[in-house]
């Protein structure tokens, strides 16, 4: 099955329908992204999916050989239009112990990642704390990581039970679990997303015109007649829908149908270079 997440990025991540101003996603080259503490629902339902079963085999990553996507639109203000600023295919899933590993495997991906781990609202925001033989028993908020409020709420959506399942150091800003055998339940949104570049943008956003607002009508019928480019995932009782947590699900014929669009018109755009 092929999927693609459409969501509306939140209004502090585009100021403008042209530029991403949040942490995720993050533009590692022109080929790869990186995407993590964001969308909670999307991160736990593919680590219970995927990632979930070969952790128990002892791997904090895997590669999956379904075609998934996300895709973001900027969230809309007076004067502006919906535009697609990002689109990604997922290739490589890893826990974020599985992405601090990564980084640090050797000098050569140290440097290829150092801006996942250093600036401001740093994406990889997390740092794993171990045991012997590398197990893992919790997580420590990294001092310049972003989410510096809800970094917890990243990794788990138990968060009413956050002391019957952590010891808390507020001090050291860390999380340790009470119980590391209910570590699968109990981290169950410690993903992070390693990503194909489809677009992402660079001097312009993708207009989500009525060739894409197509798509979702067929997607989602009994909202076609709601559906434009400023309310696109339609409207209940004349409210327009954000979804802002799960996002919009496109399933097979129409992932085929939307990211064939996104790669003709991303093609044309004009792009900035920069040394």
């Amino acid at each position: 099955m092929k999927k693609l997440y459409l969501y509306i990025l939140g209004e502090d991540a585009s100021h403008s329908s042209d530029q991403i101003n949040c942490p995720v996603p993050k533009k590692i080259n022109e080929d790869e992204i990186f995407f993590g503490p964001c969308m909670p629902n999307i991160r736990a339902s593919l680590f219970k999916k995927y990632l979930k079963l070969n952790i128990l085999e002892g791997k904090e990553n895997c590669f999956i050989n379904d075609e998934i996507y996300l895709a973001g639109i900027n969230s809309i203000k007076k004067g502006l239009v919906r535009k697609i600023l990002w689109t990604g295919q997922i290739v490589e899933l890893t826990t974020f112990k599985g992405a601090w590993e990564k980084i640090h495997l050797s000098d050569k991906n140290k440097e290829k990642y150092q801006l996942l781990i250093t600036g401001d609202d740093q994406p990889l925001h997390v740092e794993p704390i171990q045991e012997e033989k590398n197990q893992l028993i919790g997580y420590r908020h990294r001092k310049n990581g972003t989410h510096r409020k809800d970094w917890i709420r990243d990794l788990t959506t138990d968060y009413n039970n956050i002391k019957q399942n952590f010891i808390i150091n507020p001090d050291k800003n860390e999380i340790r679990l009470i119980d590391k055998k209910k570590r699968l339940n109990v981290l169950n949104r410690d993903i992070s997303f390693w990503m194909k570049k489809i677009f992402y943008v660079n001097t312009l956003g993708i207009v989500l015109d009525d060739d894409f607002l197509d798509i979702i009508r067929l997607a989602i019928p009994d909202k076609k007649d709601s559906i434009s480019n400023r309310t696109p995932f339609g409207k209940t009782n004349k409210t327009p829908l954000v979804m802002r947590n799960q996002g919009l699900v496109l399933i097979d014929e129409y992932v085929d149908s939307f990211v064939s669009l996104v790669k003709e018109i991303g093609s044309k755009l004009p792009t900035l270079k920069i040394n």
